[in-house]
C-alpha cells in the first residue's frame, strides 16, 4: 500500500515546472500572435486582388497600390502600407513582392524577429502568397 502512496501524481516542483512551461508558452502566444494575424491580412489581401483582378499584369501601378491599401484598410491591417510592396514587371509576368521583418520584445532583453514572405505571380494565380520566383530575371526556386 505505501506504494500507491506515492505515485498520486505531480509533486509541488513539478506543478511549478508544468505553469511555468504554459506560461511561458502562453507569452509567446500572445506577443508573436498579433503579427502572425497581420501577415494573415496581408495575404488575404493580395488573394482578394487577384481574385478580383484576374488579369493585373495590366493593371496600373497606381491602381495595384490604391487597391492593396483598400483591403489593408477592409482587412485591418496595421503597420503595413501598398507602397511598401515591390512590383516588378517584364514583359510575361508581374511579380508583387513585400518581405519584412518584425521584431518583439518578449522578456527583458530578448526578442523574437520574425520573418515574412509575400508574393504574388500573374503567371502562376493559383500559388498566390508563395514566395517562389528568387530573382527579378524570373528564375524559380521552391
Amino acid at each position: 500500500m505505501t506504494k500507491l502512496h506515492k505515485q498520486r501524481g505531480l509533486s509541488t516542483a513539478g506543478w511549478l515546472l508544468a505553469v511555468g512551461l504554459a506560461g511561458f508558452f502562453l507569452t509567446l502566444l500572445f506577443k508573436m500572435g498579433p503579427a502572425y494575424l497581420n501577415n494573415m491580412g496581408v495575404r488575404s489581401a493580395m488573394k482578394s486582388m487577384v481574385k478580383n483582378n484576374s488579369d493585373f499584369h495590366n493593371m496600373e501601378r497606381d491602381e495595384i497600390y490604391k487597391q492593396l491599401d483598400s483591403y489593408f484598410t477592409i482587412n485591418g491591417v496595421r503597420d503595413h502600407r501598398a507602397k511598401d510592396m515591390k512590383i516588378v514587371r517584364t514583359q510575361e509576368r508581374t511579380l508583387i513582392n513585400h518581405e519584412y521583418e518584425t521584431r518583439v520584445p518578449v522578456f527583458l532583453n530578448v526578442d523574437v524577429v520574425m520573418k515574412f514572405r509575400n508574393q504574388v505571380d500573374s503567371t502562376n494565380l493559383d500559388a498566390c502568397c508563395a514566395y517562389l520566383v528568387e530573382t527579378e530575371d524570373g528564375k524559380r526556386s521552391n
